[in-house]
């Protein structure tokens, strides 16, 4: 933090939206402006991406077992340390990607944390609930 703080000075940045996506279209008497197409369009791509990784990915259900049990993974010859970085390392580009792509929306101030950290909180308490119900559920 330091670091970006002596390149970058303590001023606030301003954030440029490109030219292409700014201005809206309407369709139907709905109104929408393009960044915010190019949003959905952005997080389909991204479902759709995740989706097929999942899919293909010789290792999909490693990370699932070796939460529910590391020992039985590991003897199964699963890398469990592995798995935990590439899920934290893929969450994190997810969650940055989001924030970056937030900005324009919500924007940005040295208070942003706290203005929306009781909704993410929401968020990843009740996801993570859903899935953990998800996945005990199919093993019934």
């Amino acid at each position: 933090m330091a670091v970006a703080a002596y390149v970058y000075g303590t001023i606030q940045q301003p954030v440029q939206m490109p030219s292409y996506l700014r201005g809206s279209v309407t369709i139907l008497e709905w109104a929408s402006a393009f960044y915010r197409l190019f949003l959905v369009a952005v997080a389909l791509s991204d479902h759709a991406a995740a989706g097929r990784g999942a899919r293909i990915h010789p290792l999909r259900r490693a990370g699932a077992c070796a939460v529910d049990n590391q020992r039985m993974a590991r003897g199964l010859g699963i890398n469990v340390d592995g798995a935990f970085a590439f899920t934290f390392a893929l969450g994190s580009g997810l969650a940055g990607l989001g924030g970056a792509l937030a900005i324009e929306i919500v924007g940005l101030d040295p208070s942003f944390a706290f203005t929306y950290l009781i909704y993410v909180l929401i968020v990843v308490s009740v996801g993570g609930s859903a899935r953990s119900a998800d996945r005990c559920r199919r093993r019934r």
